[in-house]
């Protein structure tokens, strides 16, 4: 993958933004917890109790979350969540993975609703950066 995503790890607006910065998340740390078990995606335990707590019930709020966490604004307007009937390319499978696993477990969502919910807000990351 040769993209040009960073992420500046647990600092408070930590997202992606370069492929070497990815690893930050990859990798376990003070704070962290996997997403997921079986993956090895971290995130910090406590921006994600904050984020069920905001999201509530709604898979939407939750998935928005998650990718805003993970990635900024630059990356998620200039990617797609597959890459498929598109000209952009795929957000990073190592991070996307876990987050549409995370999810549909938690909110029992068809995997097809969780690539349409990601592209919406690729989209609306396109759109806010034209005003």
């Amino acid at each position: 993958m040769t993209s040009n995503l960073t992420s500046p790890g647990d600092r408070n607006n930590s997202s992606v933004m370069a492929d070497s910065a990815i690893d930050d998340f990859l990798q376990p740390g003070e704070g962290k917890i996997p997403l997921v078990e079986g993956h090895t995606l971290f995130v910090n335990a406590t921006k994600l109790h904050i984020m069920r707590r905001k999201a509530q019930k709604v898979p939407s709020k939750m998935l928005r979350s998650l990718l805003d966490y993970y990635f900024d604004t630059e990356v998620l307007r200039t990617h797609s969540a597959t890459g498929e009937k598109s000209s952009k390319p795929p957000l990073p499978h190592t991070i996307i993975e876990p987050i549409r696993e995370y999810v549909m477990m938690n909110f029992k969502v068809d995997p097809t609703q969780i690539n349409i919910m990601i592209n919406r807000k690729c989209l609306d990351a396109k759109r806010k950066t034209k005003h």
